[in-house]
């Protein structure tokens, strides 16, 4: 490292250490919404297995959904089309 400039080597330092300690961002809190158990079950699993992703909730209907998405305010909501109701209104509650 003794050939880059002092502002070079800082950063390539910097970089090792957010590699070698992980990532130091927060989680993306996700909620799940789908009244199919198995495809909740298998989302949840998958989505947790990544290091970076929370799920914070899974519900299995709209009405509990757009409670849930305004109470625990996730980043990301995955909703499937099985859930019962008007999904683009169920978006719109969301917001």
């Amino acid at each position: 490292m003794s050939g880059l400039p002092h502002g070079e080597q800082y950063f390539h330092e910097v970089e090792m250490s957010i590699v070698l300690k992980g990532p130091t961002v927060a989680k993306v809190s996700v909620l799940l919404a789908s009244n199919n158990r198995g495809l909740r079950t298998s989302l949840h699993q998958v989505l947790e297995s990544e290091a970076w992703i929370d799920v914070v909730a899974s519900s299995d209907d709209r009405i509990e959904a757009v409670r849930l998405t305004k109470d625990l305010r996730p980043e990301v909501v995955v909703i499937d089309d099985s859930v019962t109701g008007d999904h683009l209104q169920a978006c719109e509650e969301m917001m």
